[in-house]
């Protein structure tokens, strides 16, 4: 086996099985991949569109959180605005669009965090992060059929605190939080 700074390419794909499709929200496929010792194994991956989320600052310094119902978890945890994205949607769009859909604020500037992946064996989308500097209240929210959720407005202790005692219930919640925190120190700095 190769030391891993050596290995630098995709491992090839041989075979490509779909095994369930739900458009728009998922697609399970198994694929063969070619080893770079030369053997293959078979990986499964969940193929999910690609979502955007924000992290909204006021410009008092509290932070534009959500919290809601998740059916994933079963349970209501707190998070930041965020959603799908549309098909060809530019991912800065989709974060504003999904701010002011969920919580009724805009931003004066969006400030790209980066691009992550869910899980790096299974895929699972990949998700857009920003920051959000100048957060106002414009309008009413205008929640789906599909979305229960409140406001919260909170000082960066709490939501710290909310990290620390399990508050944000999912990865992608507990990451947006953490990662824009530490963005918005940069920011600021």
């Amino acid at each position: 086996m190769k030391h891993p700074e050596e290995v630098r390419r995709p491992w090839p794909v041989t075979e490509r099985e779909p095994l369930l499709a739900c458009p728009p929200w998922l697609e399970v496929v198994r694929e063969k991949l070619a080893l770079p010792g030369g053997g293959t194994a078979d990986f499964f991956r969940v193929e999910m569109p690609a979502f955007a989320q924000v992290l909204p600052v006021t410009p008092e310094g509290k932070l534009v959180l959500i919290e809601g119902y998740r059916p994933g978890y079963r349970e209501w945890s707190w998070g930041v605005p965020g959603g799908m994205m549309e098909p060809g949607e530019d991912p800065e769009k989709a974060a504003a669009r999904e701010l002011l859909e969920e919580t009724g604020y805009r931003v004066e500037s969006l400030h790209r965090v980066g691009e992550y992946g869910i899980d790096g064996n299974r895929g699972c989308g990949r998700m857009h992060l920003y920051v959000g500097l100048g957060a106002r209240r414009v309008a009413e929210p205008k929640l789906d059929d599909t979305e229960e959720m409140r406001v919260r407005l909170v000082e960066v202790a709490e939501a710290r605190r909310g990290l620390l005692a399990g508050e944000f219930k999912g990865l992608p919640e507990m990451s947006s939080v953490a990662m824009g925190l530490m963005a918005l120190e940069h920011l600021d700095g």
